[in-house]
């Protein structure tokens, strides 16, 4: 089969030396050969053989600047958490130039230390999560595009909702994205690669800010920096930690659980 964009013989969107090898490889075939649908890709000069001109004529096309793509796993979320804490983890793409129609996308954590307890599309009239497997430790999920989400294929698109385990040891876990395979509208595959955003897990007493182990006026000052911070506002992720009562605020009551913590040595 003819490749959609001509030269891209591996077919994954872009002229490269990947092409080149196998243009290289093909070199000597003609139409006269009984296997000639496998190899007709590379003759881009279209006289029948596949033969240095073909092949130089993929170099040329690499060197004038045809930019491969750039497609990177975008893993938005907290870099800290305290076990028995929930927060959110955003999958997206950056970079990403041609267009995604469906994907079908693997991510793994630690069990021990991590539990996922739900998934959702952002946008889920543009992006429809068809069906997921999940397990202990992972889940598959495969998506589909609708409208300009296809023709615009970055930006964020999934929010999925992890709590670490009470029992959680104190440490690095890693979030991965381990596969993730996205097809345009002409059922060309490709693999974007992996990903990981890594939180740390602390056991510490909840409003022990300062690690010291211990409630004392340090914790006081730091909660105080965050004061009146709310769900709604585009820090939130960097103030959550000090809404003790989880009411979405950063207010008095947090302050005064704090001082009372203090009072209780």
């Amino acid at each position: 089969l003819l490749p959609a964009v001509e030269g891209d013989l591996n077919q994954d969107g872009n002229r490269s030396v990947g092409d080149l090898a196998i243009a290289a490889s093909s070199i000597g075939r003609t139409s006269a050969d009984p296997d000639w649908g496998s190899y007709a890709g590379a003759d881009v000069s279209g006289d029948g053989q596949v033969d240095i001109a073909d092949v130089s004529e993929i170099a040329r096309w690499i060197l004038s600047g045809v930019a491969e793509e750039t497609a990177a796993i975008v893993l938005t979320g907290p870099g800290t958490a305290r076990a028995g804490d929930s927060f959110d983890l955003i999958y997206g793409l950056s970079g990403r130039k041609s267009a995604i129609t469906a994907e079908d996308l693997t991510l793994t954590y630690n069990p021990d230390q991590l539990e996922l307890t739900g998934t959702e599309a952002l946008d889920a009239e543009r992006y429809a999560i068809l069906d997921h497997v999940q397990s202990p430790g992972g889940i598959r999920f495969i998506a589909v595009r609708f409208g300009e989400l296809q023709s615009s294929p970055s930006g964020d698109f999934v929010k999925l909702q992890f709590k670490v385990k009470p029992e959680a040891a104190s440490g690095a876990s890693a979030i991965t994205v381990t596969r993730l395979i996205v097809s345009d509208g002409q059922g060309i595959e490709t693999s974007v690669g992996s990903a990981a955003h890594h939180v740390t897990i602390s056991t510490s007493l909840p409003g022990d800010y300062n690690h010291d182990g211990k409630m004392g006026v340090g914790d006081l000052a730091v909660t105080a920096r965050f004061y009146g911070r709310t769900s709604e506002q585009p820090d939130w992720m960097e103030a959550k930690d000090y809404d003790l009562n989880g009411d979405g605020i950063v207010n008095i009551q947090d302050l005064a659980e704090i001082a009372a913590a203090i009072f209780a040595g």
